[in-house]
């Protein structure tokens, strides 16, 4: 009888029969639409026009912090104000250049992971970041985390790559001194790095390493930050720490802090977990090495300091009033690594599809919780629309009447940059720089504005004025006197709608016009004895059924003759039956400029816009206009064609209504 030797299974083991390139450069393609979306479709944020409105200004000649406020440290500028001198001022060079060093940190983060854990932790930690659709959107627009996350990915892939050594040192220090320059926080990444790089040293050159690293930070961040430090060290402390810091309480602060412990595990549920299970999985592959746990250490040491960053990057994060969890999508490339070796370990444990069905379970809830944050956020509109292109529509708006190098006053210098318009000093920061209850005093040393100041560039004149409802609405303290300010010196001109990230109106006021701008049709039509009307402009030909239509009024008081105290103008859609399928009536200028301030010759443009019916009949249908009293409803005469006037015909079919005929 033949012996039967007994056996165990083979155990299952990790292979894929794809190889980890194709999917790496498949994720990476992947990566790189998705910034290409976000380059075009994530809504505009406040913070963009004055990063890059920065990176013009230094340029120009202008010094940070001494003659305009700008509340992060200066690399941002510098970086983003050379590629502006070479491409042009715009929101789409600085979110480009953004999704570009984005990208560069997902790359260098996953060629990170590669050197820890071979290519498939690669794959991992790019499919990671690129779920992380919060930090993803954060290399989409322009701030500081595209430039500081690439800067810090360079650091962990140098510590990744190179042998102990001075070169390494110094390369690495550069690095992180570099990310500080472009946000603060990043200074207590130096800690973890130091002990990685002393702990990696030789024995004989631990002391050697520790001074060439402290020298090495000093040198390099004296150099980046004390020019500034020594021409405005006031305003630069308050910039950078003040402004981050006052207005809180005790209590505040702990509300805060709460909220955003909170808000930090619903929005980065996943990271949280990864994170988390990283550590521990760390602690015990550590532990179980007890005879030899300075070797596990150094096996583990750039994972052990990424761990330690990312905890450190949190608790400096919460320190600034502003604290919030968006914050943490600096960390998400630094946990891309954890998770990138932390997933290879598993699949190669005793259970590897066990592993890879909890990391798919992962990233599909990745997928859903980011998903939700995006959202909950609101950080673009669905179907997609396009809000840089709203700006550079306003931009247009205001092109056609003020003059190239023109002065505009509003909270929005993303909009003057894109208009090529300049600013008075003190609006650089955007609503930011809004301090009603600050003293002149103070608001002139810290480069802000207060209501005094407010009041006194209304009053003294600029060629433009353009401020969101928010920004209205945020006008606190003498909000009488500034309208009155806003409404004796500029007319109501024009709205943008869906402007900002909060879809408010943008509103542009313009100083008396004297002039029928080129693009409006020209009429001599009058309106009772005192009114004409001196032409008009219909933003588009056709409309679609659901869509708006835009119609400008120009009117002109006719010299020496009494005008009436108030009049109400309308604006309808008519049907072939004279029923009104859409109306807007309404006081001139959205009730800003009363027909009894108008000066003889002004024209004066009156802005309607007509909602389109989503149901709207096929046929024939007509745009009429008139004024009449809004005491008695009667209607002011119009010269031959009684009281009323005829503007346009459209014809409709199906869902688009063009033009048949102009009056």
């Amino acid at each position: 009888m033949q012996d039967v030797q007994s056996s165990a299974p083979p155990r299952a083991s990790f292979s894929p029969r794809v190889s980890p390139a194709t999917v790496y450069w498949a994720l990476l393609l992947l990566f790189a639409l998705q910034l290409a979306f976000w380059v075009a479709f994530r809504l505009v944020n406040l913070d963009e026009g004055w990063y890059l409105w920065a990176g013009k200004e230094i340029y120009a000649g202008r010094r940070l912090y001494s003659d305009f406020a700008y509340t992060q440290t200066p690399l941002l500028p510098y970086v983003y104000g050379l590629v502006q001198l070479v491409f042009g001022n715009g929101l789409y060079v600085g979110r480009i250049l953004t999704a570009v060093f984005g990208f560069g940190a997902g790359a260098l983060s996953a060629a990170t992971a590669r050197r820890i854990a071979g290519p498939w932790a690669g794959v991992f930690a790019l499919a990671f970041l690129i779920t992380t659709f919060l930090a993803v959107t954060s290399f989409g627009y322009t701030a500081t985390y595209g430039l500081t996350a690439f800067l810090l990915a360079a650091a962990f892939y140098l510590a990744s790559r190179l042998p102990p050594g001075s070169r390494r040192t110094w390369l690495i220090a550069a690095c992180l001194a570099l990310a500080t320059a472009g946000r603060l926080a990043v200074i207590v990444v130096f800690i973890p790095m130091a002990a990685f790089l002393i702990f990696n040293a030789p024995r004989g050159r631990r002391v050697r390493t520790v001074l060439e690293f402290v020298v090495a930070a000093a040198v390099l961040l004296g150099l980046l930050l004390g020019p500034f430090i020594l021409a405005s060290g006031r305003q630069m402390a308050y910039d950078i720490f003040g402004f981050h810091m006052d207005r809180t309480t005790a209590e505040w602060r702990r509300g805060v802090l709460v909220s955003t412990l909170r808000e930090t595990v619903r929005d980065f549920t996943v990271p949280v977990v990864v994170y988390g299970a990283a550590v521990v999985d760390l602690c015990i592959r550590i532990l179980r090495r007890r005879g030899d746990w300075q070797r596990a250490l150094a096996d583990h040491a750039l994972e052990l300091t990424l761990a330690a960053a990312v905890a450190l990057l949190f608790l400096a994060h919460l320190v600034p009033r502003t604290a919030t969890t968006y914050y943490n999508v600096l960390q998400a490339p630094m946990i891309a690594i954890l998770f990138g070796a932390l997933a290879v370990r598993l699949l190669r444990g005793s259970r590897p599809r066990l592993a890879a069905a909890i990391l798919a379970i992962l990233l599909v809830v990745q997928v859903v919780t980011q998903a939700r944050a995006i959202r909950f956020y609101d950080l673009t509109a669905w179907p997609p629309v396009n809000q840089v292109e709203i700006v550079r529509t306003a931009a247009r708006d205001l092109n056609q009447t003020v003059p190239p190098g023109g002065k505009l006053l509003t909270f929005d210098p993303h909009l003057a940059l894109e208009a090529g318009l300049e600013m008075p000093p003190g609006y650089e920061m955007s609503i930011f720089s809004y301090r009603p209850t600050w003293t002149t005093e103070q608001a002139q040393e810290y480069r802000v504005v207060n209501n005094e100041l407010l009041l006194r560039d209304l009053n003294n004149g600029v060629d433009a004025v353009a401020l969101t409802q928010l920004d209205e609405d945020l006008l606190y303290g003498d909000r009488d006197a500034l309208f009155a300010a806003l409404y004796g010196n500029y007319n109501l001109a024009s709205s943008v709608p869906g402007f900002d990230p909060f879809r408010h109106d943008l509103r542009i006021y313009l100083p008396p016009q004297w002039a029928l701008p080129a693009s409006a049709a020209a009429l001599d039509q009058p309106f009772g004895d005192a009114i004409r009307l001196a032409g008009y402009e219909i933003d588009s030909p056709s409309v679609r059924a659901g869509e708006t239509l835009t119609l400008a009024l120009y009117w002109q008081a006719r010299d020496g003759t009494p005008r009436p105290d108030d009049v109400t103008v309308f604006v309808h859609l008519l049907d072939a039956d004279e029923a009104v399928v859409a109306g807007h009536d309404n006081p001139p200028c959205r009730g800003t400029c009363p027909v009894s301030t108008w000066q003889p010759g002004e024209v004066i443009r009156d802005e309607y816009t007509l909602q389109v019916p989503a149901s709207l009949s096929p046929g024939d249908y007509r745009i009429e206009i008139g004024m009449y009293d809004p005491q008695t409803l009667t209607r002011l005469p119009v010269a031959g064609v009684g009281d009323r006037l005829i503007l346009a015909s459209y014809n409709c079919q199906a869902t688009r209504c063009v033009v048949s005929r102009e009056e």
